[in-house]
This record gives C-alpha cells, structure tokens and sequence, in this order.
C-alpha cells in the first residue's frame, strides 16, 4: 500500500524516514509539490539525500519504476535549488565566502555555500538545472525517466548525468565499469582485455583539484570507485549518494578501465617545479585500492599504469597496510595508512616495519585525519611523512577539530626523529581551537571539546590506559580490531 504524505511537518518526517529506511518511498507527486512549496535550502538538499536513497533501494529492487521517480525527483530537486540561489543572490542569501565585507558588514551573518552543505559541483549542478525554460525541462526530465527505465539503460544528455567529453570514445562503450560481482562472471580472457589500458585509447586526464581538501596532492585519479568499510566520517560516500547519475553503482566498489589512460593523457603542470603538490596524484580517491573485497588484477593493472609513468608520483591511502606487502611497489608510487585512532597504531607499524626492510628507500606516510585521539607512536623513524587533519562535516558527522594539544604533541613526535626524517603537513581543516586555561586551575569553559563525539568511535571504546585494547563487534562476535 503506497504511504500518503500530507504537508509540512508530515511530509518532513517522510523524507527522515527514507533517509534511513529505503523501503518507505516518497510518492513522485507529493515530491514534486513539497519541493514546489519548500522555502528552505535544507528542504531542498534533504529531498537530494532522500532520492539518491530511493534510487539506491531502486536499483537494489530492480524496481525500474521507483528508480525512474527517483531520478526525476533529483531533477527537481536540483532545479529547485538552482532557483532558489538566483532568487537569493539578488537578496543577502548565500553567498560565497567574504561577500558581508564586500557589502560593508562587520561579521558574515550571510550563510555561505558551505554552510548550506552546497559543495562547488552541486552548486553548478543547480544552476545549470535552473537555466532550461519549463518546456526544455520537463522534455529533459522525460527523457531521463525513459532512459532509466529502459532495458539498456541508454546514457542521456540530461543535467543530472555526467557525460564524457570524449563524444567518439563514449559511443564506442569505452566509458564502463564493473562490481566485483560482474568481474567475477568474466571469462579469464575478457578479464585480461580490460586490464590493457592500450585497448581503450581515450583522451580522458587526471582531475586537477580546485579545493584544499586534499592539497597535498594536486591532482586525483579514480581507476577505483567505492568502498565497504563503513567509516562513519566518510566524505566519498556522501559524494556518491550526492550524485547518483555519476555513481551509478552508488558506493559499491567497481573498476573503471578507461581510466587506466588518464596519467599517460595529462601533462605535469610546470608549477610542480616550485611546489612538488603538482606532481603528486591521489589514487583512488574515494576508495581503499587495498581492501581485502577488491579482485588481485584490478590493483595489478593499477600499479602497472604507475611504474609506466615514473612523471608523476601516486600517492595511495589504505586502511588495510597488511595487503601491501602482497604486491610489487612501483619506485614512484608513495604509500600511506590512515591511523584515526589509537588502535590502529600497532597495525600501522607492523605492516611499515616489514614494508621498509623490504623498500627500504621508499616514501611511507601516515594520514591521521581525523585525528580522533591523543595518539603515541613507537615507530614514527619508518615514516616519511605524517598528514594531520580533523573532520569536516558529514552526512552521519559532525564537524570535527582536535585539541591543539593532541596536534603539538605529535609534531613533537615527528620532530623528534631528527633531521627532518619524518615531515609534517597539516590540514586546512584542523585549526581553529584555542587551549584556554587559568591558573591555580581556576575554572573556565573551553571552547572546544576535548574528547571526540560518541559517533566517531566505529571501532569501539578505546583503552583508557592508552593501550590497542579496542575490539570490533562484527557478525555477532567480537575480534581484535584491523
């Protein structure tokens, strides 16, 4: 039986429940006319939320139906949004960073782009689904829904659909990808044509970054999508449920053949001769190239695109740094773990020691972002490099700032292997707690928080004596934590 939805509070409950239960969904009508009466841009982008979840579950269901209404819903909704921003640029509405000063106010009452939780692509997303007139819309909206619904799954050129800009190599079916699961169905033979990057010529480049949120490396390669770890903090998962015609495969982890030219196709930008950031590229984004659920061939082919193009250096990100060790590491490709919490510590510098007997020239780094914790290393002589970041706000987190404290004491860390041996970067997101206190232990408020909210602890409650005591409740029972 469909669920009826009425207006305001009734139809606000409705889109929190989709969020986090699938099954329940939204009506195509009552979407479109609670969006065609919404007022506020968090009306708005919890519609975006609430239809990248029904599409999800969709797709899941092989409801093509469901998919279809989904998908229209995000065109909608992100028409909406668009409107909303012309509407209020014209007013004091969002606006970007630093706008009060332009208009002679003293502090930012004006909420920007980022504070509504509207990223630089959605927010051109918007506008571009603003710029059609009703009639060119509503053609495009029935064109996505008979393409989703349709047998093939044709690609459309509509605004919610990314399409390549290499028009010869998209109609040839270069652009694709494959699930573990369809990679498994492969013959051997089929497998090995796709792990040839020489078998997809293309134009397609490495993605230069416009956003401090990786600034250590100045360009992005994703020839792997998707993860399954679950960490609540996780960014690329919410960029996937964001753009759902980008991802169609949602967070689920799938290869991405044609990507496989993208290092040969770019050129190193001349800045990398006075900032070695422009040389540097972050593999697989948003994903772990390491996990334990990705095929063996998929992280082969990768490596072999690296050692092919020593120009650049490929910055890699695991959670699982135990797995490296099974594979052959290209001279130009740097390593790194991410170490959030105290119990991963041990891990980290077990999996290092035996990497660095073995590479003993190679570049290892340690990405602690989010720093979770007041965390002791024992190792840090087997690191080239520590990252320090905190947590920008997420879909399940908030933002998070670690104590300056925390920070300072792991520099410190750092600098005392000597000799500059173990390097520090920190991020643009950990600043902005101050340590306040009086003396004689007079009382006053911080204003920060000196121990990491609830939602943060994934992996459980931590030892409080400072030891890797932390246990995983997985499948019912309980083991030592990765």
């Amino acid at each position: 039986m469909k669920r009826r939805y009425g207006k305001g509070r009734a139809m606000k409950k409705a889109l929190t429940l989709v969020k986090y239960d699938a099954a329940a969904l939204v009506p195509y009508d009552a979407a479109c006319r609670f969006l065609a009466e919404a007022r506020s841009v968090d009306d708005v982008t919890n519609m975006l939320d609430v239809s990248a979840a029904m599409r999800e579950y969709a797709r899941r269901a092989k409801n093509r139906d469901a998919e279809a209404d989904a998908v229209a819903i995000r065109m909608h909704a992100t028409r909406k949004l668009g409107q909303m921003m012309q509407a209020q640029k014209a007013t004091i509405g969002l606006a970007k960073a630093g706008r009060h000063k332009k208009i002679g106010l003293p502090e930012n009452p004006i909420p920007t782009l980022a504070e509504a939780g509207i990223d630089k692509n959605l927010a051109h997303e918007a506008r571009k689904a603003a710029a059609p007139s009703d009639q060119e819309f509503e053609q495009k909206v029935t064109e996505a829904r008979d393409a989703t619904k349709s047998a093939v799954a044709k690609v459309v050129k509509s605004i919610t659909i990314i399409v390549p800009k290499n028009e010869s190599a998209a109609k040839t079916g270069e652009f694709i990808e494959f699930t573990v699961a369809q990679w498994k169905a492969m013959s051997a033979a089929e497998r090995e044509k796709y792990l040839d990057p020489n078998n997809f010529p293309n134009d397609v480049k490495l993605n230069p970054q416009t956003t401090d949120s990786i600034d250590w490396a100045q360009t992005s390669w994703p020839p792997l999508v998707g993860c399954l770890h679950g960490c609540p903090y996780c960014y690329a998962r919410d960029i996937t449920q964001r753009f759902p015609g980008r991802y169609v495969h949602g967070f689920e982890p799938v290869f991405r053949p044609h990507q496989l030219a993208a290092p040969r196709n770019t050129p190193v930008p001349p800045e990398a001769a006075f900032d070695a950031r422009f040389k540097n590229v972050f593999v697989g984004w948003i994903t772990d190239m390491f996990a334990r659920t990705l095929p063996r061939e998929w992280i082969e082919a990768v490596l072999a695109v690296e050692r092919a193009n020593p120009q650049w250096n490929f910055l890699h990100l695991t959670k699982f740094p135990q797995r490296i060790l099974e594979f052959d590491i290209p001279d130009n490709a740097w390593m790194g773990t991410t170490v959030d919490l105290q119990a991963r510590v041990p891990n980290a510098e077990d999996a290092f020691a035996k990497l660095r007997e073995k590479y003993p020239d190679a570049i290892f780094y340690l990405s602690v972002e989010p720093m979770l914790e007041w965390l002791k290393f024992t190792r840090l002589d087997l690191f080239n490099l520590i990252i320090i970041g905190g947590a920008s706000k997420s879909m399940r987190t908030p933002e998070w700032r670690p104590p300056h404290r925390w920070i300072i004491d792991l520099i410190a860390q750092a600098d005392a292997q000597g000799a500059g041996r173990c390097k520090v970067f920190e991020k643009t997101n950990l600043h902005g707690n101050r340590i306040l206190e009086l003396p004689f232990d007079a009382p006053i408020k911080p204003d920060y928080l000196q121990e990491a909210p609830e939602v943060f602890r994934y992996l459980g409650k931590k030892d409080r004596k400072g030891g890797p005591a932390t246990i995983i409740k997985a499948g019912g029972k309980l083991r030592s934590a990765p």
